[in-house]
């Protein structure tokens, strides 16, 4: 055989392998649709009668006909009595499930939401073609009671997935019930809410009974009949099991009440008086007054700690400043050229001997600089981003240990605050654990108290004023602090002679506030106030940058803040990225499913 041959040998072998994988899949798809069958029929009888005490029964006979592929694929239909009716139980009692011979077939039931699921067939079995199930059942308490005593009932239910060919019901009443029939009914089809009327409906007594019929055609998947029969008001009632289910439904929704209520109203009943005690501070000033000078007996660390109950990494920046302009550190600004931005990166570096530091500065400039502190050290900020994150935490324990022996706070604030952290923790772990949203809010509750305790001393509150007082002082206008400056209490404050600040006095007035400027967080409009007092960079920070302006040391400042934030907060984690009314509607009464 030569080579042209084998080759369209080949080509024509592979050409019927693709048609014969075409051919299959569409087969196997079929296949693999399992609700792909027909309901050829589908005929319910319903027995309405009342006992003495008018309490509705509903004896049910459905007749399902159902036609399935002629292949192996379904074991039997799957059928969904819902289990409730206008919030109440139905008392739902299947009695049997046979064929069209009466011979049982085998079913499970089980309940998925409000339904009671019938899972008709022999697992072990298939069927084919026409298949008969007859489903016999009883529900009480079958009467809708809005406007009128009315027989609202879904006939096969908008929970299918298959096309229903022929959809009949048949409502039997006793003479009994025949006299108090008001001769008013309708029928609807659809999905759930459809005002369709696709159907009829009629009736027709005999001796013994009146018959109300209901049908509609080709309905198709999720579409359902539903039935209304008026009769006359008082008709009916609900039985005592309704009443006794509404009066258990009713404690239980007092008792879920009372366990999501009564956990956090304890939590604040026992926090709340413990605030009171211990996390209410004094009462201070009536009228805070304007300081225009740092506090004499508290540092830049304790200042923060003391006004916000913890130290923020913001801090930190603010810290650094004053550190080199008291002449400890040297900060130097580096610029990259770039397309379009430059790259800004920023230089720390020492240069006086940091053993007149306080402790704390001391172990802020060791974790900066890895413990090599010496004269001439220097570290570059963006290296450091995210690593010293627990900085602040540790630089917080020992001011809060540091402030409370000072008295400035009634306990350890760390201390303190650690234990209610844990409490808050436990308790809502336990809530998750045992599905208690009431006891979830009452250890969110101890965790709100938690930010709020412990409570600052006498002491404390004073120097909290001052240091109110001195933000109040910067925020004034240049025009409003030089005139305070010059009134009798600003006077009382300053030596006379310093009223009319020189240049020299003014810079030294900018560079002694200007940590407390970037505490407060007011460091662009301070140095915006004193943008005349430079021409060139300041002898504590340098820059590569050509150009300087007043405005220039500004604009730095802030990033050299953005950066050095960078260096002490810890990096964030990702994130990731739940009818009434005109007249009726299908699916709006009891019964159906699916």
């Amino acid at each position: 055989m030569n080579k042209n041959k084998l080759k369209a040998l080949f080509s024509i072998s592979i050409l019927a392998l693709f048609a014969l994988i075409a051919l299959l899949i569409p087969i196997r798809t079929a296949h693999a649709d399992v609700q792909n069958f027909v309901i050829e029929s589908f005929k319910a009888d319903y027995y309405l009668s009342r006992n003495e005490a008018k309490t509705s029964n509903l004896e049910v006979t459905e007749n399902i006909v159902a036609r399935f592929p002629e292949y192996n694929q379904n074991h039997g239909i799957l059928r969904a009595i819902p289990e409730s009716y206008q919030g109440h139980t139905v008392s739902l009692n299947v009695q049997s499930v046979t064929d069209e011979q009466g011979s049982t077939i085998q079913y499970t039931q089980s309940s998925a939401g409000d339904n009671t699921i019938l899972k008709i067939g022999n697992p072990d079995q298939y069927v084919r073609g026409l298949q008969t199930y007859k489903i016999k059942y009883d529900v009480k308490n079958v009467i809708n009671f809005q406007d009128t005593d009315e027989f609202y009932w879904d006939i096969n239910g908008d929970q299918w997935e298959q096309t229903f060919l022929l959809t009949e019901a048949r409502l039997h009443l006793t003479q009994d019930l025949a006299k108090q029939f008001n001769d008013k009914t309708k029928c609807f089809t659809g999905v759930y809410s459809s005002k369709d009327q696709n159907c009829s409906v009629y009736s027709g007594d005999s001796e013994d009974e009146l018959v109300i019929n209901a049908s509609a055609v080709n309905l198709k998947p999720s579409e359902n009949l539903s039935l209304v029969v008026g009769f006359n008001k008082g008709t009916f009632k609900l039985g005592p099991e309704v009443a006794a289910e509404k009066r258990k439904a009713q404690i239980l929704l007092v008792l879920l009440a009372g366990s999501i209520v009564l956990p956090p109203v304890i939590a604040l009943a026992i926090f709340y008086p413990k605030w009171r005690r211990h996390g209410k501070d004094p009462k201070g000033k009536e009228i805070i007054i304007p300081e225009y000078q740092p506090p004499k007996d508290l540092d830049l660390l304790g200042s923060s700690f003391l006004l916000n109950q913890r130290l923020p990494s913001t801090t930190l920046s603010a810290v650094l400043i004053e550190m080199a302009i008291n002449g400890y550190l040297k900060i130097i600004e580096m610029r990259e050229a770039k397309m379009l931005k430059d790259k800004v990166t920023y230089n720390i570096k020492i240069v006086k001997d940091i053993k007149t530091l306080s402790s704390q500065q001391k172990i802020l400039l060791n974790d900066l600089f890895d413990k090599q502190t010496s004269v001439g050290q220097e570290v570059n900020l963006s290296d450091q981003q995210y690593k010293l994150s627990k900085t602040p935490g540790e630089l917080g324990k020992l001011i809060s240990a540091d402030q409370f022996t000072k008295g400035l706070f009634t306990e350890d604030i760390t201390k303190t605050r650690k234990k209610y952290l844990m409490t808050g923790i436990l308790i809502i772990v336990a809530g998750f654990i045992l599905f208690q949203v009431g006891i979830i809010l009452a250890g969110v509750i101890i965790l709100i108290f938690n930010q709020i305790m412990p409570k600052r001393t006498v002491d404390g509150v004073t120097k909290k004023d001052y240091l109110l007082g001195l933000k109040m002082y910067m925020t004034m206008a240049e025009k409003d602090r030089i005139k305070y400056l010059q009134s009798p209490k600003g006077a009382q404050k300053i030596p006379a002679h310093t009223a009319d600040l020189t240049q020299g006095q003014q810079v030294k007035l900018y560079e002694s506030l200007l940590p407390y400027a970037m505490l407060f967080g007011l460091e662009k409009d301070w140095s915006k106030q004193f943008k005349d007092l430079y021409t060139q960079p300041p002898d504590w920070y340098s820059t590569t940058g050509k150009n300087f302006t007043p405005l220039y040391l500004t604009h730095s400042l802030t990033s050299f803040k953005t950066t050095t934030n960078s260096a002490f907060t810890p990096p964030r984690s990702s994130g990731s990225s739940g009818f009434s009314g005109g007249g009726g509607f299908s699916g709006g009464g009891g019964g159906g499913g699916g």
